[in-house]
């Protein structure tokens, strides 16, 4: 079997007031020397080709990735994985981990 692959990205309103500030900080976040730092100090994998991956582990996912099955941008994944947010409920709100996984799969499965 193969890897699900699935990628985060940025979003812009078009009714911003603020488009062209918004554009400036993706690109600087998507910059070569944001993306080192961000894989160097957080474990990030690159989405900038032009970053020289040295970790092996990074290199190991992004070999994966080449075989990976791209994750469908369809609202009903958007209406499973929504279940797993929320883990604050875990961390600020006490709930027993056990507990907010059982729920979180509940609706994930409905």
């Amino acid at each position: 079997s193969n890897p699900l692959l699935g990628v985060d990205g940025f979003y812009f309103n078009p009714n911003s007031e603020n488009t062209e500030a918004a554009i400036e900080v993706a690109l600087y976040l998507s910059n070569t020397a944001s993306q080192t730092l961000m894989m160097n100090d957080a474990g990030h994998v690159p989405a900038n080709t032009t970053v020289e991956v040295t970790d092996p582990l990074i290199q190991g996912l992004l070999d994966a990735f080449s075989t990976a099955y791209f994750r469908p941008q369809v609202e009903s994944m958007g209406n499973y994985w929504g279940n797993f947010c929320g883990t604050d409920q875990v961390f600020d709100a006490g709930t027993p981990a056990a507990d907010w996984v059982a729920t979180a799969f509940e609706g994930a499965t409905k």
